[in-house]
């Protein structure tokens, strides 16, 4: 069983390839000959993940609202498969580790379709990208974040670090908190193993549930009020799904 698994994955992982890569020619010559916006390649970043969800048999079981527009998405984070699994159901221009650039294909297609990379141990990259998020958000782009910086395996949210929240509250933006569970917890990728290994561990497997869960929309003047309500608000639809789904 876990040789076909293995074998399942590796032609998955072609599979994925192959997918963004044929999704990525249109985008090319749409952007580079036609000029279109970033809205149009968003929504065919959509086509993409939801293509790339059907092909590995992820069930997405989505609650809430999900609404496009002028937001600041705020999500946990427990898997590189997280973008593609949110960007099914709303349009948004990601914020990721700059490391994510250097993945083959997917990195290269994130760049062509949007997104802001992030060198968490650079300060002057950290102040490009809060530059980056608050004039993204002033021109009513659609901006996701994973304000705790990295992938966990554990139940409730690690701290979440402030910038984005700041940049809100100044604007006057809605945050709307994204809850992301996986039915199974080795699907959550704690940063113990490789890449490689959990791509085949995880999508090795016959199907995956995750559920999605879409939030009311928060407003405050105050930042850290809103980071606050942002993340108890998450962590209490994350314990409400794991009592009815873990």
């Amino acid at each position: 069983m876990a040789i076909f698994n293995s074998l399942r994955g590796v032609f998955r992982a072609f599979g994925i390839g192959f997918i963004v890569a044929v999704h990525l020619v249109p985008i090319i010559i749409g952007v580079v000959f036609f000029k279109k916006k970033l809205a149009w390649t968003l929504r065919q970043r959509q086509r993409i993940a939801r293509h790339i969800v059907w092909f590995l048999n992820i069930k997405i079981h989505t609650s809430g609202t999900p609404t496009d527009g002028n937001f600041l998405f705020i999500s946990n984070h427990r898997s590189y498969a997280d973008p593609i699994i949110s960007a099914c159901s709303v349009a948004f221009l990601p914020v990721a580790k700059a490391e994510v650039a250097n993945w083959p294909l997917i990195g290269w297609g994130a760049r062509i379709t949007g997104v802001l990379y992030v060198k968490r141990e650079n300060k002057q990259s950290r102040a490009d990208t809060r530059t980056a998020i608050r004039e993204g958000l002033k021109a009513g782009d659609p901006l996701l974040i994973y304000p705790e910086g990295t992938t966990s395996s554990d139940l409730l949210t690690l701290p979440f670090r402030a910038s984005a929240f700041q940049v809100a509250s100044e604007l006057g933006i809605l945050v709307v908190p994204i809850t992301l569970f996986y039915g199974d917890p080795e699907d959550s990728w704690g940063g113990k193993e490789s890449f490689a290994a959990h791509f085949l561990n995880t999508f090795g497997k016959r199907k995956m549930n995750v559920w999605v869960d879409f939030g009311a929309p928060i407003l405050e003047a105050n930042w850290e009020q809103l980071l606050a309500k942002t993340q108890k608000a998450i962590d209490a639809k994350l314990v409400e799904l794991k009592e009815k789904n873990g």
